[in-house]
């Protein structure tokens, strides 16, 4: 199933979603999850394999491969005992589609949590696209037309969320509690 194009009607096209063949990807996933420091959490998560797409559209018969990658990297940084910042990036390779390319994109986002009253209310301040770079441009062709997209949001994208819990529990207690149950279970 992937989003082809196809032509509608002059300088108009369709995009629309289509069974056109099979996919097939063989690779491996790296994943790697680190304590740094006691303050300091890194997470990092490597995909790399090879994509191929087979099928046929409009009678015409196609074949397409592509040695693909990405990578995830994301720090945590725990500033207080209510303050928590998060950074990450992430890279994807050019990939293959039926009808063309995707080209490669960056990202990187940044957010900064602070608790207040017990933890009872939280504000998140999240940065996304922090950078500017998330970009993405494909192109696509067929028989009847040739497209090239360029896509761009208006970045960085800032935004304030501000959460209260009404029911706010301490988790030490319920912890307590629930170890309690599971060793009276166990006398049993």
């Amino acid at each position: 199933m992937e989003f082809v194009r196809s032509v509608y009607r002059d300088n108009v096209t369709l995009r629309s979603v289509e069974n056109v063949g099979k996919q097939y990807a063989t690779g491996v996933e790296l994943m790697i999850n680190l304590d740094v420091l006691a303050r300091w959490d890194v997470y990092l998560l490597g995909n790399l394999y090879d994509d191929r797409i087979q099928g046929s559209m409009n009678n015409i018969a196609f074949s397409e491969q592509a040695f693909t990658w990405n990578v995830r990297f994301n720090n945590t940084f725990i500033l207080g005992p209510t303050t928590m910042l998060q950074a990450n990036a992430s890279y994807n390779s050019p990939s293959i589609s039926s009808q063309g390319r995707r080209e490669a994109y960056f990202v990187a986002n940044v957010a900064l949590r602070q608790e207040f009253f017990d933890r009872r209310l939280s504000a998140t301040l999240d940065v996304s696209d922090a950078l500017k770079t998330a970009e993405r441009e494909s192109t696509a062709s067929g028989p009847d037309f040739s497209a090239w997209s360029y896509y761009h949001t208006d970045a960085p994208v800032v935004m304030l969320t501000l959460r209260y819990n009404l029911n706010a529990t301490n988790n030490n207690r319920i912890r307590e509690r629930n170890r309690e149950q599971d060793f009276d279970d166990e006398e049993m």
